[in-house]
């Protein structure tokens, strides 16, 4: 019953971080498309919540800096 337990605990997380990685790649995206067409704080804005789903996604944070330059 506990390897069950756990194993569903598991799942469960590695799921979490999966979808949490996919949004924080959307937004990342967003923010590039919204660098294109130069419209900083609107990438700004995708790249701080890409930053705020994967805090250790390292490009999201040098877009932004390059977005609030």
């Amino acid at each position: 019953m506990k390897n069950t337990i756990s194993i569903f605990l598991l799942l469960f997380s590695i799921n979490a971080f999966s979808q949490a990685t996919d949004s924080a790649t959307m937004y990342y995206n967003k923010g590039m498309q919204e660098m294109n067409e130069r419209r900083f704080l609107v990438a700004s804005n995708n790249f701080n919540q890409s930053i705020q789903l994967n805090p250790s996604y390292t490009n999201a944070y040098l877009q932004n800096g390059l977005a609030n330059k």
